[in-house]
């Protein structure tokens, strides 16, 4: 029999007394006081907020590597409790974050999107072959396949073998890809930039096959420093974020490009799309401009087509670096679009007012408390089951506001009087799959619970299992 020392629990600044009752777990047969549960309780929160948690775990399992059975059942049972303490207690994002009061709209004025569970940000999906496949920025931009909009996804490659043959900055890690199928061959646009500076290109790779066998042709667009950078409109604007579109007519290709500076351009490109048409006098086209007000954030530009209009979306607002500050309500990341009957514009929105001039309608934005900065967007045209696709990336103010932590959304798309609506297709509570690092950690948990409660004679050796079951339930539940 032993007893526990008495320590008082009752303030954080208890903290050096934990550690020493700890160091009493391990060095006396780790009789943690069972007969005080409000005590250990209090040590399991104290511990909770110092974030020590981990500490409290693995001492307590290791301790129980050389107890006799009951002592070692008492500690598997105590280590059980701080762990789910620490999955409970982990801090998300979201709390080491200040942000002001309101800053989460809670409007229900636009749908839950339907998830696409995966991470993505500016994703870029084409539909090929009765697949999904998608395009993503990352190192050597990485592609992923799903029969569904819903996933799962299987990574197939990547569009470059290694970093970029453009000499600039970041050239390992390509931003906001748009592919698209163009006379039996595909092509892949992305962006060589860093965050804040006009110092981007714009690059292209082809292949025969969407899923390997890519060839980089390098730059497409310079803007600041590389060839032809010295043209209009590269010397206002920024070459990031490329969308693609053919004239429904003459079958012209055009580039969109550009974010904040002078707004989002587009010239037209050679038939090949190696090359700008006409590389040192393009027939520009300034499409999006906020005249007044600086900074100017719209950017993110795609254009679709459904009869009789161009649909041109943008993102407007505040798109990411979340961890240094939220912006007013209403200023992050919002989905935009205007229209025109002809693919060189003028666009504008449903109040008559010109892209150019600030104007452009609200299709998607923050709400419920719950998606945050919808934006980096695509829309996929209607097939003969499903109509437009409107999709892109969001964060959800329950998971975090890191790059890393956007998440693909999507919704069908309705259009009325000509103009596009996001369409809720189900409940987002119910689109959020099983969790199952989380349930093979509860089977390997009662695993280790029965073994340990086998009515038979335990040797050292023989409690060694269930410890390294409840182990692997440990990371399982901290990385699941």
């Amino acid at each position: 029999m032993c007893t526990a020392p008495r320590h008082d629990f009752s303030t954080q600044e208890c903290w050096g007394e934990t550690l020493a009752l700890l160091r009493w777990v391990s060095e006396d047969r780790g009789c943690l006081s069972v007969r005080e549960p409000r005590k250990a309780i209090k040590l399991w929160g104290i511990s909770s907020r110092q974030r020590q948690l981990p500490r409290v775990f693995w001492r307590l399992l290791i301790s129980s590597s050389r107890l006799r059975a009951t002592a070692m059942l008492r500690n598997y049972i105590i280590s059980l409790a701080w762990l789910l303490g620490m999955v409970q207690a982990a801090p998300s994002e979201n709390s080491k974050l200040h942000h002001p009061p309101n800053v989460f709209s809670k409007t229900d004025k636009y749908p839950f999107p339907n998830q696409g569970h995966i991470h993505a940000h500016d994703p870029n999906i084409v539909q090929h072959d009765n697949k999904f496949y998608l395009f993503k920025g990352g190192i050597q931009v990485p592609i992923f396949k799903s029969s569904s909009l819903s996933g799962p996804w299987t990574k197939v490659g990547t569009v470059l073998d290694g970093p970029s043959v453009i000499d600039k900055q970041n050239r390992t890690r390509p931003w906001a890809p748009t592919t698209v199928e163009w006379k039996g061959k595909f092509y892949c646009f992305y962006t060589i930039s860093q965050d804040g500076v006009r110092n981007s290109a714009i690059g292209v790779a082809s292949t025969d096959s969407i899923e390997s066998g890519w060839t980089d042709h390098g730059g497409l667009i310079y803007t600041e420093k590389g060839p032809l950078a010295h043209v209009w409109p590269y010397t206002v604007s920024n070459a990031i974020d490329a969308s693609f579109i053919a004239d429904q007519q003459t079958g012209q290709p055009y580039l969109q490009f550009g974010s904040y500076w002078h707004g989002i351009f587009q010239v037209p490109l050679a038939d090949d799309l190696l090359s700008v048409k006409n590389p040192e006098h393009p027939a520009a086209k300034n499409l999006v401009h906020l005249p007044d007000g600086n900074p100017k954030p719209d950017e993110g530009s795609f254009m679709s087509y459904k009869e009789p209009y161009y649909y041109l979306w943008f993102s407007h607002g505040k798109c990411c670096q979340f961890n240094k500050g939220f912006p007013t309500m209403g200023q992050e990341y919002s989905i935009r679009v205007g229209r025109s009957k002809d693919v060189r514009g003028p666009f504008v929105d449903k109040q008559g007012k010109e892209l150019t001039e600030g104007g452009g309608n609200t299709v998607y934005d923050s709400n419920h408390g719950i998606v945050y900065a919808p934006g980096g967007l695509g829309v996929l045209p209607a097939n003969t089951t499903d109509p437009d696709v409107l999709y892109y990336h969001y964060l959800n103010t329950s998971v975090g506001f890191s790059h890393g932590d956007a998440l693909l959304g999507w919704n069908y798309l309705d259009y009325e009087d000509g103009w596009p609506v996001a369409r809720g297709t189900e409940n987002f509570a119910a689109t959020v799959r099983p969790n199952y690092s989380f349930i093979v950690a509860a089977i390997l948990c009662m695993c280790c619970l029965a073994l340990i409660l086998l009515p038979v004679r335990f040797t050292g050796q023989r409690l060694m299992l269930p410890f390294i079951l409840l182990v692997a339930t440990g990371f399982l539940w901290l990385h699941g």
